[in-house]
């Protein structure tokens, strides 16, 4: 092990976790949240080592995550953390306590549906290396190997029972600092789900009563990478619910990418009744019945993920629309001479900089629409990314915490035939 950060005593009380770096998100110029994930010492230390079948190791796996606001720059200025992309997956063992200290986290539990918050402090903070043997286990036992990948044919077959016709639309819902995107039918059902995802964690006051779905079509669901505010609605349906959770009724295609704890749970739950299908490494794109999924080729999980490129037919003049998720746009193949009518702005408008650039070519009429939360931790959007966009000539903006945006322009919104008694999917905004 590598030592980043000791304090010169650490309390008797002290609880030691081995924790990954879920997430990093830069909040200030040098301030960083960083994100971990992990389960506790004792029992990974007791579990990892014997020969446990592995559908019961998963289904005991209880996650801790600590959200971790470092004023201090205690990880930041430790070179052997690489640059953010590199850190993201790093497994380290943790040492914190309930006695007070300059270094303030929030622990959450991934089994609690309510997301509710200890505060706790940061003791001790070591990097494991190759030489540490628990690592092999940590890295084998969290991930996603066990789960076959799905060749192409499967992949098609999942949307033989979708048909496209004229006056589908996206559809961008309110979930605080998160994103849940559809495409919806005529009548605002929905056909396809993009990520199902919600304000969690620190964030979970922008998000504190998740929406009720719509599986009336069985809706396919696309990841587009494992990240929990991208998966949010779901995780909780499932906590509370269990086997009898409408998400574990439907399929899923989510990429293959470097796991903790949290995402090997609810993988694991998901595969288990047969519904994960996981995206082959041999395929860089997919024809679907709506455009196409694109395989992004960025480093971390927010640039290595799955996007949409969605192509409708329909008397609204929003055709072309891109679902970025929190890739990148260098990081989407093939876009950059397309022109698009419409894009959700990547990474809920985080910092930009020459990364993201060039911004995608908008058409001349034209829509862009911001999904955050209200107070988010992170201060999203970013008013550099803001200007980017607008520089760019994406000039007619929607944000989603003025309530769900239907991405067309018809003359008036089609509700839910059940007019949202069984769903909370009205949509309160559309571009005109």
């Amino acid at each position: 092990m590598i030592s980043i950060f000791k304090s010169e005593t650490i309390p008797n009380n002290a609880r030691g976790f081995y924790v990954a770096i879920d997430a990093i998100e830069k909040s200030e110029e040098v301030d960083i949240w960083y994100r971990f994930d992990g389960v506790e010492k004792g029992w990974a230390e007791n579990r990892l080592s014997d020969d446990t079948i592995m559908t019961q190791f998963y289904d005991e796996i209880s996650p801790f995550i600590f959200d971790f606001y470092d004023k201090k720059g205690i990880m930041i200025k430790n070179p052997g953390l690489g640059t953010v992309d590199e850190a993201e997956g790093k497994w380290f063992l943790i040492y914190i306590s309930e006695e007070k200290n300059q270094h303030q986290l929030f622990q959450y539990v991934y089994d609690s549906p309510a997301n509710e918050e200890t505060k706790q402090y940061l003791y001790s903070i070591d990097v494991l290396t190759s030489e540490d043997e628990i690592l092999d286990n940590l890295t084998s036992k969290f991930c996603l190997d066990e789960i076959k990948e799905a060749d192409k044919d499967q992949l098609i077959q999942l949307f033989d029972n979708t048909f496209p016709c004229n006056g589908c639309y996206v559809g961008q819902y309110s979930v605080g600092q998160g994103n849940l995107s559809a495409i919806c039918d005529p009548g605002g059902v929905p056909l396809t789900y993009f990520d199902v995802g919600g304000g969690c964690y620190r964030n979970y006051k922008t998000y504190k009563t998740p929406l009720r779905l719509c599986f009336s079509k069985q809706p396919l669901i696309i990841i587009s990478h494992w990240d929990m505010d991208h998966i949010e609605t779901a995780r909780r349906d499932i906590v509370l619910n269990g086997k009898m959770s409408k998400f574990l009724s439907v399929n899923w295609i989510a990429p293959n990418q470097k796991i903790s704890p949290s995402y090997t749970k609810l993988a694991h739950t998901i595969s288990a009744v047969g519904k994960l299908f996981k995206w082959p490494s041999s395929i860089t794109q997919l024809s679907f019945p709506f455009g196409q999924i694109i395989k992004c080729t960025g480093p971390g999980k927010n640039h290595s993920g799955l996007a949409l490129n969605i192509s409708l037919e329909g008397t609204h003049k929003f055709l072309k629309v891109l679902l970025p998720a929190d890739a990148a746009y260098v990081y989407i193949p093939n876009i950059g001479k397309n022109k698009f009518d419409a894009i959700v702005a990547t990474h809920h408008g985080a910092e930009f900089d020459s990364n993201n650039s060039p911004v995608c070519i908008p058409s001349i009429n034209n829509a862009i629409c911001y999904s955050y939360g209200k107070g988010n931790c992170y201060k999203h959007p970013k008013t550099n990314a803001i200007n980017a966009h607008k520089n760019a000539g994406w000039l007619d903006n929607k944000e989603t915490i003025n309530g769900s945006v239907a991405i067309n322009n018809l003359m008036s919104i089609t509700h839910q035939p059940c007019n949202c008694k069984y769903c909370d999917l009205r949509f309160i905004q559309q571009f005109t």
